[in-house]
């Protein structure tokens, strides 16, 4: 008994021997934190003043003519001050280098120090402007207070950056939660004792595309934004705003019942317009796991001496929506790096490791890579070269699952395939309840759905109906034989051919986190397919046929002109893809005339 109580009294103190060191370190990181600041001010400081003596500079030249100037005007000791102040930027410059250098050492992931660029002056620059990595950042969710009430709750915003004062009964709140809980919010009571395991899961869970409900929704945009200068990545003219959630479970204060917890949804939501999926999910995971960790230390305080309801309520109450780290990898961010082909991201974080990303030189693919492997993985090679078919043709599809993120990749993945041609029609990765009315549209619509109601799809049979939680992978295109007929299929020197042996590395499960060979063999496919969309467009006339009467094009015209270089085996599709709005609408955009 004695040494059972001897050991257990080495464990504590050895406890707080390690808690105790890792304080000295997290000091020790904030100290260098604030020496990194200060270096940073310092090297602003000295271009402002760079920029004054040019100002000057400029102004004495223009002034004076150069027979007249001689060093006793000045110019000398202005030099002599420029070179100076250089030298003063660049041993700012090594010292803000040496402390971002130690702490990725000592903090950064896996304690390696990232190799710096050498041009490391020209990465520090002032706020991004309109070429920011991100707009907003929400917290949805149900405020305590609110927890129990019965049936769906509406979310509000619990916290935004940049701070804006936005009312909650705001149409743009309403718009933001129905799309983040789609199937609305529900806040739930647990028993303490009955349910610890369930408790464990919510405060130590990993955070991560596998474990966690992640998704894409797209929001119009206000369309008076500057457009990116690059043409082939998606989103390039800011046409709609790319909403990126992480829906968790969350424990909520409630000190009104004894022995129960609150469990609610929350929903962390980066907004942008920029498609570098992988890099915002990356900051939403960091931004939660820094929040694990504080809470399991406090809790890991608790319980040395007895974990409690009552102990978790206390940690509830003290605890703030953000702290610091996480407000600072916030403004990090949304303020310090800007979107552009080869820009270099590196935060490093305390708590966690750090976020190292480079925004890659082509920027065409940066959607598809993100959502086409899982789209892969969900459906036979067959049925995805019809679908994708179907969606060129223009044919409304739904994809129907549970899980907001397989739906949205699909009809998200599917989009980005389209490329160099544009779906003209009705997109919503995930359509609310609230706004299911929509499926009576007379157009055509992309769109992802919720499981719906009983015998949904037969009221619709105009519809292909996807059903992506089908166990049977070949029973989840549901389609009448009306539409199969309708829907015709290019040879394309054979491309399912070619396409369904890379397509193999995709079967089996559900490709969450892509290997590096699936996205490989994503790439291969995606570039496939965009080539023979390339080689359609390529056959148009050079100039535009136009209807005698007036400026319109002729499209019949472009249409014959086209389908006598076509191959043989093409024409049905190429025939139907001519009469399309999507077609119709590339031509114009080929031609100058959008």
């Amino acid at each position: 008994m004695e040494n059972h109580e001897q050991e257990i009294q080495y464990w504590k103190d050895r406890y707080f021997s390690i808690l105790n060191q890792n304080q000295e370190l997290r000091d020790q990181n904030k100290e260098l934190f604030e020496n990194l600041a200060k270096a940073n001010q310092l090297i602003n400081d000295y271009r402002f003043k760079i920029d004054e003596y040019e100002q000057e500079l400029s102004i004495k030249e223009n002034v004076r003519s150069p027979s007249t100037m001689t060093p006793s005007d000045g110019i000398e000791d202005l030099a002599k001050t420029l070179c100076a102040s250089n030298n003063s930027i660049q041993v700012s410059i090594n010292r803000a280098l040496t402390f971002r250098r130690q702490v990725a050492k000592e903090y950064g992931p896996g304690s390696r120090s990232k190799s710096l660029p050498s041009n490391f002056q020209e990465e520090i620059h002032s706020p991004a402007g309109p070429a920011k990595m991100y707009e907003e950042f929400y917290i949805l969710g149900v405020k305590p207070e609110k927890a129990s009430y019965v049936g769906n709750l509406d979310p509000e915003i619990l916290f935004q950056f940049p701070q804006r004062n936005i009312l909650p009964s705001s149409p743009q709140t309403r718009v933001i939660g129905n799309f983040c809980f789609p199937n609305g919010s529900k806040a739930k009571f647990i028993k303490f004792n009955e349910s610890v395991s369930r408790i464990n899961e919510v405060i130590y869970t990993q955070y991560d595309r596998n474990n966690h409900l992640s998704f894409v929704f797209t929001l119009k945009s206000e369309g008076n934004e500057k457009k990116f200068d690059f043409n082939e990545m998606a989103n390039s003219d800011k046409e709609v705003l790319y909403c990126c959630c992480v829906v968790v479970d969350d424990l909520l204060s409630d000190d009104e019942v004894e022995d129960e917890q609150i469990l609610a949804p929350k929903c962390y939501c980066i907004v942008s317009y920029c498609p570098c999926f992988e890099l915002h999910f990356g900051v939403l995971y960091s931004l939660l796991s820094i929040k694990k960790i504080q809470r399991q230390s406090d809790i890991s305080l608790a319980e040395l001496t007895h974990i409690s309801s009552q102990s978790i309520e206390e940690i509830l109450q003290n605890e703030q929506i953000m702290n610091d780290e996480q407000l600072g990898l916030l403004e990090e961010y949304y303020s310090a790096y800007t979107f552009n082909p080869g820009e270099q991201i590196f935060i490093n974080l305390q708590s966690v490791d750090g976020i190292e990303y480079d925004i890659p030189q082509d920027l065409s693919r940066l959607d598809a890579l993100w959502f086409c492997p899982l789209l892969f993985s969900l459906l036979e090679f067959n049925d995805f070269f019809f679908l994708l078919c179907a969606i060129m043709l223009e044919k409304s599809v739904i994809f129907v699952s549970s899980n907001y993120d397989i739906a949205s990749s699909c009809v998200l993945g599917f989009h980005a395939m389209l490329r160099p041609f544009s779906w003209p029609h009705l997109i919503t990765p995930i359509l609310p309840d609230s706004l299911r009315d929509v499926l009576e549209a007379p157009v055509p619509f992309l769109i992802g759905l919720p499981s719906p109601p009983p015998a949904t799809h037969k009221k619709y049979s105009h519809i292909i109906w996807v059903m992506l939680d089908e166990p049977k992978i070949s029973k989840r295109v549901l389609k009448s034989s009306s539409v199969a007929k309708s829907v015709k299929e290019p040879y394309a020197n054979d491309i399912k051919k070619y396409l369904f042996v890379i397509y193999k590395t995709f079967q089996g499960h559900p490709c969450f986190s892509p290997s590096a060979e699936q996205q490989e063999c994503a790439l291969r496919i995606i570039q496939e397919i965009k080539r023979f969309w390339r080689n359609i467009i390529d056959m148009l006339p050079p100039k535009p046929p136009r209807i005698a009467e007036g400026t319109f094009l002729d499209i019949e015209d472009i249409g014959n002109i086209m389908l006598k270089k076509a191959n043989k085996p093409d024409l049905e599709f190429l025939e139907n893809l001519i009469m399309s709005q999507l077609f119709i609408n590339t031509v114009e955009e080929c031609y100058g005339l959008r």
